[in-house]
């Protein structure tokens, strides 16, 4: 499967419209304006295969190294798509074209989350990233579900039950993820 740029204009609609919700106004605002010229080309990059690994490992270190520390651009080989860790100002999607279009709205909800949530989490522990993952790929399956199979399946299975077992609402996680609002706290017992 291949990905284009009007992929990823329906992507953006698709998230928008299933849980725009949760979403910070400041940050639609901010996507609303980004989008008025260029649509989905303002914010998606879309990345040859043939160059992807070269691609990942520069943008890894311009954007990830700092935050993350050390130089694991190697997991960001094995990945599908990225999103800049900077200002939803100048944030942007980096997926190869021979992704798909779960991975499209894996990415875009990165977008849209909150700098408390991404790429803050990737500055903690091991939770941090499991838990940001989790969530996205709830929200992510609440748009599209086909093929994600296999994409942080133990992150979101945690999350699920934690939703399950009442521990956390979805309103919580979508004030935590998109809007700056706290952690929520039940999460971790289902770890």
């Amino acid at each position: 499967m291949t990905v284009n740029l009007a992929d990823a204009d329906r992507a953006v609609r698709a998230v928008m419209s299933g849980i725009g919700r949760h979403i910070d106004p400041a940050i639609r605002a901010t996507l609303n304006a980004r989008r008025s010229a260029r649509g989905a080309a303002d914010l998606f990059v879309l990345l040859d295969q043939a160059t992807w690994q070269t691609d990942v490992t520069n943008y890894y270190n311009a954007y990830f190294a700092g935050i993350v520390g050390g130089n694991l651009a190697g997991v960001l080989l094995g990945c599908c798509g990225f999103t800049t860790p900077l200002s939803h100002r100048i944030r942007r999607l980096f997926v190869p074209t021979t992704s798909n279009y779960g991975t499209l709205v894996h990415e875009f909800v990165h977008w849209l989350q909150h700098m408390d949530a991404y790429p803050a989490f990737y500055e903690t522990d091991v939770d941090g990233p499991y838990w940001l993952e989790g969530v996205t790929e709830y929200f992510t399956r609440k748009i599209h579900a086909p093929g994600r199979a296999g994409h942080y399946d133990a992150q979101l299975q945690s999350v699920q039950n934690a939703l399950a077992g009442a521990a956390v609402t979805e309103d919580a996680l979508g004030a935590w993820s998109f809007r700056g609002g706290l952690f929520p706290a039940g999460l971790h017992q289902f770890r």
